[in-house]
């Protein structure tokens, strides 16, 4: 210490301080119960109504868009008038004619063909034949007619329109004919193609339809090099019901259930058309009216898929109508008939060819041959 004196102050009781009282706070004013109500309600029907509104709308039909329609492609007409036509293939010549046209063929060198016959005929005609169309041959030099003056009799012609036509590629002279005074009186159009001394005059009476004459004669073909059939052989099946030429060279087997010819040509009856079968049937690339035996046939052409192991190949087949409600068919086809392993081995993956045009041309020589007994 310093030796200074200290001084002492008596203690003192602390002051006692009250606590801090809260400061109480207003109780909030309530709405009425009436107005709280209200609003309750007010909410609930504009709920309601929102709902309402909404469910409507959604069960009303909505307007949907009209799809755009194209139109389907229509098919090309053909361009060839005379598709739907038959074909009449006889010795020296084929044409085709409008469908329900028959022929009259009085021989191989005269035949005559019109809407009105009755059925298909070859016989020998001792009377003067007729037809809206006809093609006659003459073994002689013809020259087309020429306007000639009346005679005592008044029998004359009277030429007109003449003009150089081709047919089937031969030169022919295309006239029309105003006959007078004879059995023959009328008038015509006439088309005459001359080569070799022989003349092959094609005639239509039918002057309201020139154009139909035109078309006939488009679609005619002369058959150049006619096979000679008269040293050919001659089968007629066992029982009698059809017969058929073929050459002395092709080999005949009677050994299976469906003969056959030259390891390449068969033939069967059928209680159906072609045209009838279903299911895994032939692809058929054309067909062709033609008349074989003086009935309306059908030439079929087209091709075989890999069958029974066997190869695809092309096939030329003639459907002929009988008279018992049957069909007799007689096929062509590309490969032989009966292939051997090896054979089978060689023709592996083949792809079907057009059959060769010399053994069609013999095939149509069979058919021309072909009748009924």
């Amino acid at each position: 210490m310093d030796g200074k004196p200290v001084s002492v102050q008596p203690a003192t009781s602390p002051v006692a301080v009250p606590p801090a009282q809260p400061v109480p706070t207003p109780s909030p004013k309530r709405l009425p119960k009436i107005l709280v109500l209200l609003v309750l309600l007010i909410i609930v029907l504009f709920a309601a109504g929102g709902y309402y509104a909404g469910s409507t709308n959604f069960l009303q039909s909505q307007p949907v868009a009209s799809p755009e329609v194209y139109a389907s492609p229509q098919p090309i007409a053909s361009t060839d008038p005379t598709a739907g036509w038959r074909t009449i293939e006889r010795k020296n010549w084929s044409f085709k004619v409008p469908q329900g046209w028959k022929y009259l063929e009085c021989s191989d060198t005269a035949i005559f063909v019109d809407p009105n016959h009755a059925n298909d005929e070859t016989k020998e005609c001792n009377f003067e034949p007729s037809g809206t169309f006809w093609v006659t041959r003459s073994q002689e030099h013809i020259p087309p007619s020429d306007t000639t003056p009346p005679t005592g009799n008044e029998i004359y012609t009277v030429v007109s329109d003449r003009k150089n036509i081709l047919i089937n590629g031969k030169q022919a002279i295309y006239q029309h004919e105003d006959r007078f005074g004879s059995q023959g009186a009328g008038k015509y159009f006439v088309a005459y193609v001359t080569e070799d001394n022989e003349t092959t005059t094609f005639a239509y009476t039918d002057v309201t339809t020139e154009n139909l004459f035109a078309q006939i004669l488009s679609t005619f073909r002369f058959v150049e090099e006619s096979v000679d059939t008269s040293g050919w052989k001659t089968y007629t099946d066992s029982v009698g019901v059809f017969q058929f030429k073929y050459p002395q060279d092709y080999l005949l087997d009677l050994n299976y259930v469906s003969p056959y010819l030259n390891r390449k040509i068969s033939w069967r009856f059928e209680n159906q058309s072609y045209a009838d079968c279903r299911g895994d049937c032939p692809v058929v690339d054309s067909i062709e009216n033609v008349t074989i035996s003086g009935q309306n046939s059908t030439k079929i052409k087209g091709w075989t898929g890999e069958i029974g192991g066997n190869p695809a190949q092309s096939y030329i087949k003639y459907e002929i109508p009988t008279k018992k409600g049957k069909y007799f068919l007689i096929t062509l086809q590309e490969l032989p008939i009966m292939l051997t392993e090896d054979e089978l081995n060689s023709y592996k993956n083949h792809k079907p060819q057009p059959i060769d045009s010399a053994e069609e041309e013999i095939f149509s020589q069979i058919l021309s041959t072909f009748k009924f007994l």
